[in-house]
Formats: structure tokens, sequence, C-alpha cells
């Protein structure tokens, strides 16, 4: 089977979900692969030849790497102390966190599994959102991967909560939470 006959529909449904267009087709599809068996084999659409197409584990690894760079930038940014930061870095990170964004917009519907792996699980949605956050990263760059974290809300307002149990409210006026946070 070709690229587009078995990830096209796939990839398509993924980029409405989060609102952005892969130049890189086959990129946003190896993000959304976790199989390991013949569902991952196409035929290249320009050479005809069968390849492999990658699991998303590696993608995932630079999406976490490329929110954590993003959140230092803005943590330097705005001077907020390293405990703090590292609490909003746990939050936006957390598997829980990547997952719930996922199957909110239906991206389970688009996860290419192996055979008889079931329904996509909780740990399987996080790398699937942690590798389109790395295809995205590895495609447009940071600018591009900041306004995806932002269409997908990954910083919650469960964040801001936690912030203000651990920071007096006499200290918020120091701190621009929109270079943080967006808008």
């Amino acid at each position: 089977m070709d690229f587009q006959s078995r990830f096209g529909n796939n990839v398509a449904r993924c980029e409405w979900a989060v609102g952005y267009t892969f130049y890189d087709k086959a990129l946003c599809a190896s993000a959304l692969n976790a199989a390991t068996d013949e569902r991952a084999l196409c035929l290249a659409n320009d050479t005809g030849n069968l390849f492999m197409l990658e699991t998303h584990h590696f993608l995932a690894l630079l999406g976490e790497a490329a929110v954590v760079e993003l959140l230092c930038t803005d943590r330097d940014a705005t001077g907020i102390n390293g405990a703090i930061w590292n609490l909003i870095r746990r939050d936006v990170l957390c598997p829980c966190n990547l997952a719930w964004r996922g199957f909110e917009r239906g991206l389970d519907s688009c996860v290419t599994m192996s055979h008889g792996s079931g329904p996509v699980t909780i740990d399987i949605m996080a790398t699937t959102v942690a590798a389109l956050l790395g295809a995205v990263r590895a495609e447009a760059g940071t600018g591009e991967l900041a306004a995806l974290v932002d269409r997908l809300q990954l910083v919650s307002p469960a964040t801001f909560a936690a912030l203000e149990v651990l920071r007096p409210l006499d200290e918020w006026d120091s701190y621009d939470f929109d270079l943080l946070f967006g808008p």
C-alpha cells in the first residue's frame, strides 16, 4: 500500500485536530506511528520502494526537549524562580496532561497501532502528542511550536492555581505572565 493510502487520512485528521498543516507528511505520520509491525510498512510514492515508518519515540523525546527549551526561554524572560518553573514544566509535560489534550482532540483515531495492541492508552497518546510537538519543532521551529502549545492549551488553569498557593499575592505584579503563557 502506498504512503497516501495507508497514512493520508490519519495525517489529514491530525492536521485538522491540531491546527497545523505539515509540509512533510511523513514526519506527521511518524509522530502518529506506534506500530512496529506491517502496519508501519508502505511504498514510497516517489520511488516505489517499501519502507518502514519510524515509530514516534524519537520525535517524542525531541518534543519534550523542545517544550522544556521553550519554557526555559519564557522563564528567563519572566524571572520566575526555579521551583515554580519546575512545577510548570511537570504540569505541562505530565503524561496525563498530554494524553488528555490528545484524546480531547480525537487524535486517538489518528494513531497507527500494531495488530492486537488494543485501544490507544494514556501512555501511547502522551507519547503521540509529545511526538507531534517534536515534529512541529523539527519542521517549523520554536515559533510554531509555541503556537501549537497554546492551541493545545498545554498550560492549564490548574497551573495557575498551583502558582497562587506557592507565591504570595503581593509578588504577582512583578511578573509578566503574558510572556510565558500568551495573552
